[in-house]
């Protein structure tokens, strides 16, 4: 229950943080706009991997 708990947190924050960078990179320039978003594409499909993986 903890350990669930705890991983919820977690994914919270990474929302909130990949949100909040969507937002930051939007007032910079567009290269980065998309450099940006490609890291946070390839971040939440490799949590959202080892997430399946690790409730498995």
């Amino acid at each position: 229950m903890i350990h669930i708990f705890f991983h919820q947190i977690i994914f919270d924050l990474v929302t909130v943080t990949g949100v909040a960078s969507i937002f930051i990179s939007i007032f910079l320039s567009k290269s980065y706009l998309s450099f940006k978003l490609l890291i946070i594409c390839s971040n939440c499909l490799i949590l959202s991997t080892l997430g399946v993986h690790h409730h498995k």
